[in-house]
């Protein structure tokens, strides 16, 4: 009833983040900006059991170790102090220093139907943060996700 098999997964993908505040502590109140584009290749060795193993249909659940090789081109933390007149602006490129290189794990589950198409829903959690500079802030990373895949093969 079950097989087991190893898989490389293997993606490329991008994400925008965009965030801004206010602080009015100060004498003249600043407002901050703060964005980044991540340019991301990941690959994933999984380990995948098939529970049920059918002719037309087949269930399954596995789990990988996911390394990430990421890309932050426009990484810029920007701070505008609104000063009488003129406000004042100050840009800090790379002011957070995220991980080029970093892991998490994918726990996975799904169903291949006539051996053709995948219904799958992922989880993904971060093993360590985004973020060098210690102490300044912290993050934590996780998504989940669903997809559906063709298969080529004959199999």
């Amino acid at each position: 009833m079950g097989r087991l098999l190893l898989r490389l997964d293997v993606q490329l993908g991008t994400a925008q983040i965009h965030t801004t505040g206010s602080r009015y502590d100060l004498s003249y109140p600043q407002f901050i900006d703060y964005r980044f584009t991540q340019y991301n290749l990941s690959l994933c060795p999984q380990l995948i059991y098939k529970f049920y193993n059918g002719q037309k249909i087949k269930f399954y659940a596995g789990t990988g170790l996911r390394g990430n090789f990421s890309n932050y081109p426009d990484n810029m933390y920007t701070i505008t102090t609104q000063y009488p007149g003129t406000p004042y602006v100050s840009q800090s490129p790379d002011f957070f220093r995220l991980n080029h290189e970093w892991f998490s794990l994918q726990l996975q589950t799904g169903v291949v139907v006539n051996t053709r198409f995948e219904f799958t829903i992922f989880y993904v959690g971060g093993l360590q943060t985004l973020n060098q500079n210690v102490g300044l802030w912290g993050e934590s990373l996780q998504s989940f996700r669903s997809g559906i895949i063709y298969h080529f093969n004959e199999k």
